[in-house]
C-alpha cells in the first residue's frame, strides 16, 4: 500500500514537472534573451477645423401636385477629411500640391508644424464640385491613408433664412430713409442716421454671407492632414534571469495542473460510482430472480 502511494505521488510530481518544463521552454522560445525589439514611431493624425465654409448648388427634381416635377435649387456643403502618414514627407507634400493644381483647386488654409522626423501638414483645398471626387482619389493615393470621412449636408434652409433676413433689412432701411424727410429734433435725426448706418452694416455682413452661396464661388472642401512618420526605433533585448522565468512558469503551471488533476479525479470518481451502481443493480436482479416463483405454463 505504501509503495502504491509513493508511486502515485511520484507520477503526479512527474506530470507537474513535464508541464512546468514545457512552459519554461515556451518562455525561452517566445521571449529569447537579447532579442531586439522594433518599435514604430507614432504619427500625429489629428484633424483640424476650417472656419471658411464652401457651398455648392444642384438642381433637384421635386414632385408637385398633378404628377409633374419641378426643379428645386439645393444649396449644400460637401467636405472630405483625408489623413495619411508617410516617411517621405517632401515627396508626398509635392504630390499633394500637384494633385490640387491638377484639379484646379484653391489652397484656402495651410499649416505646417514640427521639425524633420515629426512634421505635420494641414491643407484645406477648395475645389469645383465636379472635380471633388477626382481630387479625393488623388489625395488618397498620397502616403498611407489612415482616415477618410466624406460628409454632405444640405444648407438650403440656411440660404433661405439669409435671403429672408436681407429682404427684411432692406425694407427696414427703406422705411428709415423715408423718415429722413420729416422734421424732428437734432437728437432724433442723429439717432435716425445711426439706425440707418447700423442697418447698412448688417446688410454688408449679410452680403458677405450670401456671397459664399453665390454660384460664382461654388466650391467643395477637401481637408488633408499629412503626418511624417519617423524611422522605427530598435531596442536591444534584455536578458531575463532563470529564476524569473522559473517563477512565471511555476505560477502558470500550478493552477493549470491542479485543474487538470481535479478533472481527472472527478472523472474517475464518476466512473467508480457507475461501476458500483452497476454491481448493485446486478446483485439486486439476481435476488429478485431467486425470490420470484416460477410462472405456470400457459394452456
Amino acid at each position: 500500500m505504501r509503495t502504491k502511494i509513493i508511486r502515485g505521488l511520484a507520477l503526479i510530481g512527474a506530470g507537474f514537472a513535464v508541464l512546468f518544463g514545457l512552459r519554461l521552454g515556451w518562455g525561452y522560445l517566445s521571449h529569447p534573451d537579447g532579442a531586439a525589439r522594433r518599435v514604430e514611431q507614432a504619427s500625429d493624425l489629428s484633424g483640424f477645423e476650417l472656419e471658411k465654409r464652401n457651398y455648392a448648388s444642384a438642381k433637384i427634381a421635386r414632385k408637385v401636385e398633378g404628377g409633374g416635377a419641378a426643379a428645386m435649387d439645393q444649396k449644400y456643403e460637401r467636405v472630405a477629411d483625408v489623413r495619411a502618414h508617410t516617411r517621405d514627407f517632401e515627396r508626398e507634400e509635392a504630390a499633394l500640391r500637384a494633385a490640387a493644381a491638377a484639379q484646379q483647386g484653391v489652397i484656402q488654409l495651410e499649416q505646417k508644424d514640427g521639425v524633420a522626423g515629426g512634421r505635420v501638414l494641414h491643407l484645406a483645398i477648395g475645389v469645383d464640385p465636379a472635380r471633388f471626387d477626382a481630387l479625393v482619389e488623388q489625395v488618397r493615393a498620397v502616403g498611407a491613408t489612415a482616415y477618410l470621412h466624406v460628409e454632405k449636408q444640405d444648407r438650403t434652409n440656411e440660404f433661405k433664412q439669409l435671403e429672408a433676413r436681407r429682404t427684411s433689412l432692406e425694407a427696414a432701411r427703406d422705411a428709415l430713409i423715408g423718415l429722413k424727410g420729416r422734421s424732428g429734433t437734432i437728437e432724433e435725426l442723429v439717432a435716425l442716421e445711426d439706425r440707418i448706418l447700423d442697418v447698412h452694416q448688417q446688410l454688408q455682413q449679410l452680403g458677405v454671407s450670401l456671397g459664399e452661396f453665390d454660384e460664382v464661388n461654388e466650391l467643395c472642401t477637401v481637408k488633408v492632414t499629412l503626418a511624417e512618420q519617423g524611422a522605427p526605433v530598435t531596442y536591444a533585448g534584455q536578458v531575463i534571469p532563470l529564476w524569473r522565468r522559473a517563477e512565471v512558469a511555476f505560477r502558470w503551471a500550478l493552477p493549470v495542473y491542479l485543474r487538470l488533476l481535479g478533472t481527472v479525479l472527478c472523472g474517475a470518481l464518476v466512473v467508480l460510482v457507475l461501476l458500483v451502481l452497476g454491481e448493485r443493480v446486478g446483485a439486486l436482479q439476481k435476488i429478485v430472480a431467486r425470490v420470484e416463483p416460477p410462472r405456470p405454463p400457459a394452456g
